[in-house]
């Protein structure tokens, strides 16, 4: 069952889809690891679908919290709060610094990309705005996780590469016999 989970790639992408949308929807649960553990048992021909799923799958969530951001205010307490206001001041009026932030917020998680996205719901940045440079912050910041195990050589060998046709014969025929011994015995 194990292998099934490791290499059935519809398995990774629900895995991708649910952690993505869960992740977004609160502040405490991070995507990042599940999604570095997920590349690193992916065939390489996966990689890219899983950062458009887990883009996506984040984004449609997120917009939620930007449609809420006027409520998500008034729910946050303490350091949150104060936070949240401190920098509303600093972009309220100002589009470019508060694209600037959503951008950077997006790629790198600070400030809280959680917090960013409320705000610029408060703030009222059209949608269509919101959509653009928090996507592709997001799509960024991905991507640079789903193929940091590749980058660094800590993905799986089985999920690499194919194993060589003689040995998948072995393993099917279940001795060390070749293909070629086998037919020309019977």
């Amino acid at each position: 069952m194990q292998d099934y989970l490791h290499h059935s790639a519809l398995m990774l992408c629900l895995i991708v889809v649910i952690f993505g949308a869960a992740a977004s929807l609160l502040p405490f649960s991070p995507v990042e690891p599940v999604l570095v553990a997920v590349a690193a048992v992916a065939p390489r021909w996966l990689l890219l679908p899983l950062v458009v799923l887990a883009t996506v799958s984040h984004m449609s969530t997120k917009t939620l919290i930007f449609a809420g951001g006027a409520k998500a205010r008034d729910r946050l307490r303490g350091k949150s709060q104060l936070r949240f206001d401190r920098v509303s001041v600093r972009l309220s009026g100002r589009s470019g610094a508060q694209r600037t932030t959503l951008f950077v917020s997006g790629v790198t998680g600070l400030p809280p990309f959680y917090l960013i996205t409320a705000l610029c719901g408060s703030l009222r940045m059209p949608l269509r705005e919101f959509l653009v440079f928090a996507t592709a912050g997001r799509a960024i910041r991905f991507a640079t996780l789903i193929f940091l195990p590749q980058l660094l050589g800590f993905s799986t060998a089985a999920a690499q590469r194919p194993a060589p046709p003689a040995e998948v014969v072995r393993l099917l025929l279940g001795s060390t016999a070749t293909a070629t011994e086998r037919v020309g015995a019977r």
